[in-house]
């Protein structure tokens, strides 16, 4: 590999560029594409620039804009003492200014038609545009996500399989695990990568028939449990008896639940497959392994029944484990096989299908003229971050731009820019062994290196080239090797702390218990995890603190400006340990920001979200409504909630509260449908001040985000599928279960404000701080093999080829080995990355740890002093490691440390941080924000408390009534049900309560009275609201009823017919009909008077004057609105009624139910108000909307009907009241009431 000189790399052919962390990548990748445009006749739009993502896209497309404009202005005027070192040297080589000017100019002119893209949209570009040589369609459709379809799949896949095999094996899978759910998760993981091979190839067994293994498992449990009563006793006796068994294996204490195991398992109907976990100690093998020496075993015939189930079993459970090995082998063969076809059968394609449907076409018939159609187009090529790549993306790269024949004039140019030491995106399918294949492709002399550092200090350069020039084989792999870096500045300050220079790299040991606090025969152990995290946690936030601290007195600096929250960043590997960080730093009240790529569905706010639009769909049951509210996004304490759940169970409680929830939520729910869910949450939001809540939480910013992302993406996926309230809370539910980690479903940044940087590895990649800490890279590799691994194969040269998936073949451990040196790989680069993010200033943490003797940093720090002789092999070296690390004093571990900071004298530092003291918490600053005194404004207006929104329900609320909402009785105190009430086969019977109102209302507001079979529109509704299909007979009847019994009879109007419902059709009636009138100053005095003026004081209802009644309210005067719901308005024959639906329940005897009866209720219940409010909105509707409108000719009456007693055997004098309120009642009340002057509102 040869440094990189700018101005001389050739421009031909294929090189292959590494440049290191800090070397100035983005501004090679820039310069090339100057070259270019100077050196040769390419235009803008013919050099191609690919890179990963969309961010970077835009990052480069800025910078190469600004470099063509820097160099143009440095060419137009060369001596305005602008620093160009490659426009110097070229033009020193006699470069053509006036020539240069022109094609900059042109290219700053056309730099819109820069071709710059992401990898899938460059495939994305080509396929569309060369449609007949890659062989797709034009009109196919980007398909940005394929879970659904995998699941789809995968549960097609689980249908076949599993729904007919024999039952010992469904329950098998069942036991382990093996569902739709984790197939789907498996298929995840594997599925995209249609370049792996698969291991094992057998077959999987035919699991529908009974094999021969399966038989004699049954048989022999079968006689097992045969066998078990007669030879309990027995059994027992001889395992707490005899004497020539081990007591430390067979502990009588432990006996007893052994035995009653064994119970279980013979009684069980039908026992599963897998036996108990100490079934083995009735089995010969096991007594004989552990009888005293010389002694014969017990012997019992149950003894061997057990070995011999035994042996069954666990052959039984061999071949079940290889034939799902096979399973999930062949499922992802299906899968792949099937994803095809039914994106073909749906014309649609996804990311992946972009790039191996252009692959497909340069592999196919007319791949050469595709690829020379390509070439053509962009003779030239940069691909960025090209360690990223994978094999289908760099066969893509070749074919186009391989080289053709020597003395062809059709060329191409193509620049592989990436590290190789930064490859750390494996777990997105990045395979580094393609960019290892490209290079040795290229050939060292086409192979180039950036050797300056451009990012940090010269004191950190010095440190990471000492950690990794100092190991033997730093990266593992003997294709990717450490140069060590040159500073190419000298004016990055280091922190100064009291003008005293800090070193550059600090590494902190965490040293275990003092021997002395130590316990007499106990060894010094690593430290747990747990403590190990503990105790870095607080040391960290006590560091960052002081530094804070330090910078707000002046006392911390980077060159000349003090240290800010946003000079630091802490890197972790995992979002757990980012948790951790925030949580600790948050307690110190440090500001801080989390960069994440977790899911935002895994979030908190998500599962908030989620009970939130079920309470907004469904808040008619009270257990969906109270977990809403009890959702931090409302934020009712736990004494509401209980409130509420009171008032569902009794309503002796106070509903009002449960009333006033139940309202805003159904208004929600409206507005929904109507307006759209963005509408009604943000609505929502803003009424009950949700943003203010959320954000006096400690980590408010986070959770404001989280929720206002989460209502974006819920709006988005609703307008582009037109999903319904049910349709996107089932949206909601797969996204919560499968936490997708897209970039669109990743945390976002919440503030940009000056803050502490949290950050991932992976996140951090690519970005720049100037403190760093890093304080969990001590995490070690896993320590059992897994049953999923991946590794690629080593060919006869030892070269790496081809990537294989095992899922559990014969040669398991053998290639667990190499997946572990892969894994190990990639964790030095991640190390790497970690270290290489810091400008000024790194701390990492170090120690005993347990686990961490597999670690990056233990394989760097701590090799064998005969590593770097004896060459051994990487995973020889990581056993080496491992196997010693435990065995080293902390003493020991430090001279080792030691050994190293003495190599890099004044780079790196080790530091023994205190620990046990308690974390300081961070001052505010003290100096005032300006000069002039903060002071708020003074606020001078009036309110008017007595304005508001009232309703007939807080009229009375003092006698606990039901709300205007839309109407839903409650059981009212004193008519609970009887306890023998009626039978199922009455209506009678049907339970009393809110839950009964609000069913009965919303039947009766979709029912059409004139359609004579309601019984289709009972079963949905009855099964909609979870009630009892047993009473469709008795809601019939009651139809029926309704329909039939008239409500005036010919007797009462004399010359009009009979008025019955059934006769009212759809379009004659106005279901819940809302009002919302402006309110005049209204009291329970004013009231009275109102009703007083009327001059009659009879109610209508037959009982004493009203006015008594009336004494009873006790409101505070109020003005502002009157708001209710009217449950149906018909017109029949010219005139318009008024009903109102009750479901009150008053006994099981008709009786109850007769007029005089109901005359009672309606006094007591304080309905009889309720019906002159209802009559004087609807007066007032019909007066602004009917011409000619006069209240004695055109309002027929209003109608109270109590649903239990309507029966056509008993006639109208059962469980309808019907009245018709006086005009000069009405014109008082309309003028009084509503704010209208009589004259305006006089019945005419």
């Amino acid at each position: 590999m040869q440094p990189l000189d700018l101005p001389t790399i050739p421009l031909t052919g294929v090189n292959l560029i590494e440049a290191s962390a800090g070397t100035g990548k983005t501004h090679t990748i820039c310069s090339l594409v100057l070259r270019l445009l100077l050196e040769t006749e390419l235009g803008i739009g013919q050099i191609l620039v690919v890179t990963y993502t969309e961010a970077a896209t835009e990052e480069l497309r800025d910078k190469i804009r600004r470099r063509i404009r820097n160099a143009l202005e440095f060419i137009s005027r060369p001596d305005a003492g602008q620093d160009d070192a490659l426009l110097a040297c070229l033009a020193g080589a006699s470069l053509d200014n006036a020539q240069s000017r022109q094609r900059l100019t042109v290219a700053l002119r056309t730099f819109d038609e820069a071709a710059i893209y992401t990898i899938h949209g460059f495939c994305q570009r080509m396929l569309r545009e060369h449609g007949f040589e890659s062989g797709t369609l034009f009109d196919a459709e980007l398909l940005t996500d394929e879970a659904p379809l995998i699941r789809e799949i995968v549960e097609d896949f689980w249908r076949r399989h599993f729904y007919e095999n024999a039952s010992l094996f469904v329950e098998y899978a069942h036991q382990t695990n093996i569902t739709p759910e984790s197939l789907g998760a498996f298929a995840s993981r594997h599925g995209r990568r249609s370049y792996q091979v698969v291991l094992p190839t057998t077959p999987a067994m035919d699991c529908t028939v009974i094999s021969e293994c399966e038989q004699n498992f049954l048989v022999a449990m079968d006689e097992l449990r045969q066998a078990w009563p007669a030879a309990r006793a027995e059994v027992e006796q001889t395992l707490l008896n005899d004497r020539c068994l081990h007591r430390n294996k067979y502990n009588p204490k432990q006996i007893p639940g052994w035995l009653a195991a064994m119970d279980t398992l013979t009684i069980a109907d039908r026992s599963g497959l897998l036996l108990f976990d100490k079934f083995n100690k009735f089995t010969p093998v096991e007594l004989a392994r552990s009888t005293k020496g010389g002694q014969p075993p017990p012997e019992s015939p149950f003894f061997e029944l057990c070995g011999r189930l035994q042996e069954i079993h666990d052959a039984l459970l061999e071949q079940y484990t290889q034939s799902l090995i096979a399973l999930k082998a062949e499922l992802l063969a299906f899968l792949r096989q099937e994803l095809t076809l039914r994106k073909n059968r749906q014309n649609l394609f996804s990311f992946d299908d972009l790039l191996a449907c252009l692959l497909q076409g340069l592999r196919g018939e007319s791949g050469s003229g595709l690829a020379r159609a390509i070439r053509q187009k962009y003779p030239a090529a940069l691909i960025d971050e090209f360690q990223d790549t994978d094999p289908i993306q760099y066969e893509i790269f070749e074919r186009i731009y391989r080289p053709v024949a020597e003395g062809s004039q059709d060329t191409g140019l193509l620049f592989l820019i990436g590290d190789p030491k930064q490859a750390i995106y494996g777990f997105r399918g990045a395979d580094i062994f393609a960019y290892l294949t490209a290079a040795r492709a290229a050939g060292l002399s086409s192979r180039f290196t950036l050797e300056r550092n451009w990012r940090s200090t010269t004191g950190l350069i010095t440190a990471v080239n000492r950690i990794f020039s100092r190991a033997h084989a730093p990266f593992v792999f003997q294709d990717i090797t450490f140069a060590p870096m040159a500073a190419a500045r000298q004016d990055i300050s280091d922190l100064r702390i009291d003008h005293i220079r800090e070193s550059s790299l600090k590494v902190w040991f965490f040293e275990r218990p003092h021997p002395d606090q130590i316990e007499v025969g106990q060894t010094l152990k690593p430290m747990t995890k747990t403590s190990g995290r503990e105790k870095i946690l607080a040391a960290i936030a006590a560091e960052i603190v002081r530094l804070l601290d330090l910078g707000q007195q002046g006392r911390a600096l980077l060159g000349d400006r003090a240290v800010t929250p946003a000079d630091i960043a802490v890197l972790v590997r995992t979002n757990h340990e980012a948790r951790l960080v925030r949580k600790t730093l948050t307690a110190c009240r440090v500001p801080n920001v989390l960069h994440s790529s977790e899911s935002l569905f895994a979030s908190q706010e998500a599962w908030e979200m989620e009970v939130f639009l079920h309470g907004i769909a469904e808040p008619e049951d009270p257990r969906k409504l109270r977990a809403a509210l009890a959702t931090d996004f409302i934020g009712l304490r736990c004494d509401e909630i209980q409130r509420l759940a009171d008032a569902d169970r009794d309503s002796a409680a106070d509903a009002s509260s449960h009333e006033y929830w139940l309202g805003e939520f159904l208004d929600a729910r409206e507005q929904w449908k109507r307006a759209g869910f963005l509408s009604m949450f943000l609505g929502f939001v803003s009424r009950h001040a949700v943003k203010a809540r959320l954000l006096a939480f400690a980590d408010g910013e986070r959770r404001l985000t989280n929720i206002l992302h989460l209502a974006e993406l819920l709006q988005q996926a609703a307008a582009t599928r037109g999903l319904g309230i049910n349709s996107l809370r089932g949206h909601l539910a797969d996204l919560l279960r499968r936490q997708p980690d897209d970039e669109e479903h990743q945390l976002r940044l919440e503030s940009d404000g000056d803050c502490v940087q949290i950050v991932t590895v992976h996140k951090a990649k690519g970005l720049e701080y100037p403190l760093v800490f890093c304080p969990f890279l001590w995490a070690g590799l896993p320590d059992n093999p897994s049953s999923e691994l991946l590794f690629h194969e080593k060919t006869a040269a030892g070269e790496s080829s081809r990537l294989i998936l095992d899922l559990g073949s014969p040669d398991l451990a053998s290639h667990w080995q190499l997946a572990t040196m892969e894994e190990l790989a990639e964790s030095l680069r991640l190390f790497y990355v970690a270290l290489t993010r810091a400008k000024n200033c790194c701390i990492m943490a170090w120690g005993s740890f347990r686990g961490a003797e597999t670690s990056a940093a233990a394989y760097l720090l701590h090799q064998p002093p005969t590593a770097s002789a004896d060459r051994p092999e990487p995973l020889a070296l990581l056993n080496a490691v491992a196997e010693r690390l435990p065995s080293l004093s902390d003493a020991e571990l430090l001279a080792e440390l030691d050994n190293l900071a003495e190599s890099a004298p004044g780079a790196i530092e080790i530091v023994r941080p205190a620990t046990g003291l308690p974390v300081p918490v961070l001052h505010a600053t003290t100096e005032p924000a300006a000069s002039l005194p903060l002071a708020g404004r003074q606020f001078a207006a009036s309110l008017a408390v007595d304005w508001r929104t009232t309703s007939f329900t807080a009229l009375v609320s003092g006698q606990q009534r039901t709300a205007d909402l839309p109407d839903r009785d409650r059981l009212e105190p004193g008519n609970a049900a009887s306890e023998n009430p009626a039978s199922v086969a009455s209506i009678l019977g049907l339970p009393p309560g809110t839950s009964t109102g609000i069913f009965l209302h919303t039947l009766l507001e979709r029912l059409d009275f004139t359609n004579a079979d309601p019984r289709p529109l009972i079963r949905e509704m009855l099964q909609s609201h979870g009630l009892d299909a047993t009473w469709e007979a008795a809601l019939a009847r009651m139809i029926d009823n309704l329909r039939a019994v008239p409500l005036i009879t010919f007797a009462e109007e004399p010359g009009r017919p009979a008025l019955t419902l059934a006769t009212v059709p759809n379009h004659c009636r106005l279901n819940e009909l809302e009002f919302l009138l402006p309110l005049a100053l209204l009291s329970p005095a004013k009231l009275r008077r109102v009703f007083a003026a009327a001059g009659d004081s009879r109610r209508p209802d037959r009982s004493s004057d009203f006015t008594d009644v009336l004494a009873n309210l006790d409101f505070l005067p109020v003005r502002g609105f009157m708001k209710g719901f009217i449950d149906l308005v018909f017109e029949a024959d010219g005139r318009y009624y008024l009903v109102d639906w009750k479901s009150n329940y008053l006994g099981d005897s008709p009786a109850e139910y007769h007029q005089d009866r109901l005359a009672e209720v309606m006094a007591a219940e304080m309905y009889t108000l309720q019906y002159h409010i209802y009559a004087a909105a609807l007066h007032r509707y019909l007066a602004s909307r009917l011409p000619g409108y006069r209240y004695e000719t055109h309002f027929g009456g209003v109608f109270y009907i109590f649903l239990r007693g309507v029966d056509l055997r008993h006639g109208p004098g059962f469980g309808i009241f019907r009245a018709v309120p006086p005009p000069a009642l009405i014109n008082e009340l309309t003028a009084g009431l509503f704010n209208r002057a009589p004259e305006e509102v006089a019945c005419r």
